[in-house]
């Protein structure tokens, strides 16, 4: 297995990493909190359950859980009167 540092990883898209673990020639064990959240956002999107993420990158359940929830608290949208009427405009022009 290539030794990468962490540092490289952070650079590389999640989907190579991805590919790299997949194809055994980066240890998921090595990877940092980052590069392994990046990596559960892109197999989430593709739909994979956490105990199979879990699995895939060499973690427990309740870490790939906990990185699920940073995940959907740094995507959050922060509700305003604002955002409510640009979304209920975006709504009445697409009916």
């Amino acid at each position: 297995m290539e030794n990468k540092t962490n540092g490289n990883l952070n650079e590389v898209p999640a989907f190579e990493v991805l590919q790299k673990i997949k194809n055994g020639s980066i240890n998921p064990a090595l990877l940092s909190k980052e590069t392994r959240q990046s990596c559960v956002e892109v197999l989430i999107a593709e739909g994979y359950h956490h105990s199979s993420i879990a699995s895939l990158l060499k973690k427990g359940d309740r870490t790939i859980r906990r990185d699920i929830l940073e995940i959907r608290q740094k995507n959050a949208v922060m509700l305003s009167p604002e955002l409510t009427r640009m979304l209920i405009g975006e709504l009445i022009s697409n009916a």
